[in-house]
């Protein structure tokens, strides 16, 4: 089931997805580079859900523990 929920500020996330990648089937590599938390404001969170391999760059400790406790993300 895909996913059309979206959480980047502004609905970054959504016009990325609408204009580049609309057709849903499609799976692809998301790098976010400052992936803060895994939710709010991520760029990162769609792609995840609707099945995209994810490569987060985080360097504040916290937020990259948080990451990599909730899902199958690659954090560095």
């Amino acid at each position: 089931m895909h996913s059309k929920s979206y959480f980047a500020e502004h609905a970054t996330d959504q016009k990325i997805r609408e204009r580049y990648f609309p057709d849903f089937a499609r799976m692809g590599v998301m790098v976010e580079v400052g992936g803060g938390t895994p939710e709010f404001l991520s760029m990162s969170k769609h792609f995840k859900d609707n099945g995209w391999r994810v490569v987060i760059v985080e360097p504040n400790p916290l937020f990259a523990s948080m990451h990599r406790a909730g899902d199958e993300a690659v954090v560095f």
